[in-house]
């Protein structure tokens, strides 16, 4: 079987704006649609595997080793996928210069800068070619074939990524036509694509074409319309209303807001027609949720919660001391069992809780503590849920619920895990010899 080679080359300096607008965000990771440009890239390519063995380089100008990690060797894509740095090239004569050897004599098909092709079927691309005459001078971003010496430039329609406003108004065109292209979700229904792990029981109204990534929590009273885009681990809080707007990966929407034609990523709203940006303060309006940045604008508001957290932890330090002695003290069989266990380890922290060096209930990730709100739900072990508990707790949280949390964990361990602890004794026992 043939092999054709594949370049993508990402030369993504020129794009002022995406270093303006999304500067955590690598160039081939800027989510279209739901799914990493690059991604979209070598889903592309794959069309030409039916009958050719397809070996990938990706040339990166700005490479990252979590980029690297993402993508793999190309086992997910069935090809062969080599990712690594490169220098800037002027023209594509450059580059197919400095990859002569690599590449050899056989065809190249290849992307040069930040484009998608626009193309409903495979055949369009080869309707119109234009040959090269001067390779080594510089070319305008497309998509380009290097066969027998020639240089040719597919004239095929391309999505291109321009300004901030080819970006946003990018993700709506694929979400409504994609074409070619493979969209994420687990939906069968044209325009409703949902990803894992998504609760829609509280939602108000959604409105097609609507794509909600993994890990999606929207509480009462949320409506979505005028078509609209939720990446991952994405929580948005109660009556608040999005319309024809993109949410990126790792936010938080705060209640009662209303989002119109605009990109939220993180604690920044971004108006792509006005090409502005505006980061809020507030992280019960807009948050972004990755972990070390959840407490940078914590201040003074966790100052009079902490107290109270502390009082509560000196209360149940005083009020449990008798068990954690009993806990010590007993036999060494025991010291398994859910509730002992969690006083020979929570118990010592509730005094780091009471000198304010640790929190009492889970609410800013990286920071040491003795319950999270998941643990009212013993028998849960997805850790991203859990995140999304612990978001939940960190907008809701009050010291009656942290109390009733510290309380109900407790209880749920004595009582809901005594019997998961008596069938594992009464196994260890059938398993003596």
């Amino acid at each position: 079987m043939d092999t054709l080679q594949i370049c993508i080359y990402s030369n993504i300096e020129p794009q002022h704006w995406r270093r303006e607008f999304f500067p955590g965000i690598h160039p081939l990771a800027l989510p279209i649609a739901g799914k990493g440009l690059c991604s979209h890239l070598i889903d592309f390519c794959t069309y030409f595997s039916q009958d050719k063995v397809l070996d990938v380089l990706i040339a990166d100008c700005n490479y990252s080793e979590e980029m690297a990690l993402s993508l793999g060797d190309g086992n997910y894509w069935a090809l062969n996928l080599d990712y690594q740095p490169s220098e800037r090239f002027a023209s594509p004569g450059q580059l197919l210069e400095h990859y002569k050897e690599r590449f050899g004599g056989d065809a190249l098909l290849f992307f040069w800068g930040a484009v998608l092709p626009d193309l409903t079927s495979l055949e369009q691309i080869f309707d119109n070619m234009r040959l090269v005459s001067e390779p080594l001078s510089p070319q305008p971003d497309g998509v380009y074939l290097y066969i027998e010496g020639t240089l040719f430039q597919w004239c095929c329609p391309l999505h291109r990524l321009d300004t901030l406003k080819d970006y946003y108004e990018l993700n709506f065109n694929l979400l409504q036509k994609p074409g070619l292209y493979s969209l994420p979700g687990y939906s069968a229904e044209i325009g409703y694509g949902l990803g894992r792990n998504v609760n829609l029981k509280n939602i108000d109204e959604v409105t097609r074409p609507v794509m909600l990534g993994d890990n999606i929590y929207l509480e009462h009273g949320v409506c979505l319309s005028g078509e609209t885009i939720v990446g991952q681990d994405v929580w948005i809080d109660e009556n608040t209303e999005l319309v024809h707007s993109i949410v990126l990966d790792h936010t938080y929407l705060g209640r009662n807001l209303r989002i119109e034609n605009k990109i939220v990523s993180g604690n920044r709203i971004i108006d792509p027609e006005q090409n502005v940006f505006v980061e809020l303060e507030d992280d019960f309006l807009v948050e972004d949720t990755r972990e070390g940045k959840t407490e940078s604008h914590a201040g003074k508001k966790s100052i009079g919660y902490g107290g109270g957290e502390a009082i509560i932890a000196l209360c149940l330090g005083i009020l449990e001391f008798p068990l954690y002695l009993l806990a010590l003290i007993s036999p060494r069989r025991h010291k398994t069992q859910p509730l002992i266990a969690f006083l020979l380890t929570g118990y010592p922290k509730l005094w780091k809780v009471v000198v304010r060096q640790a929190q009492l209930v889970c609410s800013f990730p990286g920071k040491d503590y003795v319950f999270r709100y998941s643990d009212l739900w013993p028998w849960l072990e997805d850790e991203r849920q859990k995140g999304l508990d612990d978001l939940h707790f960190r907008h809701n949280r009050s010291l009656p619920l942290a109390f009733a949390i510290a309380i109900g964990s407790q209880i749920k361990q004595l009582f809901v895990n005594a019997g998961n602890f008596a069938e594992q004794k009464e196994a260890q026992k059938g398993t003596r010899p």
